[in-house]
C-alpha cells in the first residue's frame, strides 16, 4: 500500500551575497577613501572595487557611477560627498548624503536606506530615483518610478 505525501513548496528569501562597490569614473576626478585606503580616480582609471565602508568625493563637473551588482546603480554629477557601509547582506544598503549636486540612484533589488542632512532618511526599494542638494541645506528627492518611498524625520540629530 502507498502513503501518500504532501510536499509544501514553499517560496524562499533570496540569499544576496554581500557585494562590493565598484566606482567608475566616466568624466572628472573623485576621491575614494575606503578600506584599501585613499585612491585618487579619474576617467582614464580603471574602475575602482571598495570593500566595505566608504567615502566618496566627486568633484564638480565630474560623472561617477557606483554599482553594487544585482542591487543598485548611482550616477553622481559633481560636486558630491557620499558615504554607505560596507554590508549589503540580505540586499540592504546603507548610504549617507553629505552633499550631493545631482544623484540618479536605480535600486534593482533590496532596500538601500539613505540618510539625508537635516535628520531626514528614506528607504528606496526597487526603482528610480533623483536628488540634488537645496541652498538651504535640505534635499529634493524626486521619485522617478517603482515602488513607493518611505521618508522618516528623526530631527537635526539622525536616527538614535
Amino acid at each position: 500500500m502507498l502513503t501518500p505525501y504532501v510536499l509544501a513548496v514553499l517560496p524562499q528569501a533570496a540569499v544576496i551575497p554581500d557585494q562590493p562597490a565598484l566606482v567608475e569614473v566616466k568624466h572628472g576626478r573623485a576621491r575614494l577613501v575606503a578600506e584599501e585606503g585613499t585612491v585618487q580616480l579619474t576617467n582614464v582609471d580603471p574602475a575602482s572595487v571598495a570593500r566595505g565602508a566608504a567615502h566618496l568625493e566627486v568633484t564638480a563637473g565630474s560623472v561617477v557611477f557606483v554599482t553594487w551588482r544585482g542591487l543598485a546603480t548611482l550616477r553622481f554629477e559633481g560636486p558630491a560627498a557620499f558615504e554607505w557601509s560596507g554590508e549589503t547582506t540580505g540586499g540592504e544598503l546603507d548610504w549617507r548624503v553629505v552633499d550631493v549636486a545631482s544623484l540618479e540612484a536605480e535600486v534593482r533589488r533590496g532596500v538601500a536606506r539613505l540618510e539625508l542632512p537635516m535628520g531626514w532618511q528614506v528607504d528606496f526599494r526597487s526603482g528610480a530615483y533623483h536628488l540634488r542638494s537645496l541652498a538651504d541645506g535640505g534635499t529634493c528627492v524626486v521619485h522617478d518610478a517603482g515602488e513607493d518611498l518611505r521618508i522618516r524625520w528623526f530631527g537635526e540629530h539622525g536616527p538614535a
